[in-house]
This record gives structure tokens, sequence and C-alpha cells, in this order.
């Protein structure tokens, strides 16, 4: 845990450069996640223009390890869009 932690301490913001996202993008969190919120996630979704946001129920950060049934509906139907 304190390798993870110092490495992402020392990681470069890039959440500058959201806005510059210009395909398609789905953005998954999980409802009780406390790594990356989904008040970031949302700002996330805010900032790219083709984004789509879906909050996972009953899941924390591993969203899809925690609720793989939920996860993988919204990424099949993402990438079903995708395809037509």
């Amino acid at each position: 845990i304190g390798r993870t932690l110092m490495a992402m301490a020392a990681r470069t913001d890039t959440s500058g450069k959201l806005d510059e996202i210009k395909m398609p993008t789905l953005i998954m969190v999980g409802e009780h996640d406390k790594v990356t919120p989904p008040i970031a996630a949302q700002s996330m979704h805010e900032r790219i223009e083709s984004s789509q946001l879906e909050i996972i129920p009953d899941a924390a950060h591993m969203s899809n390890l925690e609720n793989p049934a939920e996860f993988n509906k919204h990424l099949l139907a993402f990438l079903d869009k995708l395809k037509s």
C-alpha cells in the first residue's frame, strides 16, 4: 500500500486535458468508490464532451469485480453503440 500511495502522490495531474478527449468515452464508477468518488467521475463526465457516465451500485473502486453483472451490462451496451 505504501508504494501505491507514493506512486499516486508522484503522479502528474493530467485532468486539465480531459476536455481534449473527443471520442466516445465510458466512465464507470462504483457508488461507494473512495479512491475516485462518483463526484470526481461526474466532473470528468462534464468535461469530456462525448462521455457517458454509469454509476455501478453496490460497488467501490473495483466495480468490475464487486458487481460484474452491472459493470458488464454497461460495458457491452457501450460497445454495442460504438458498433452501430
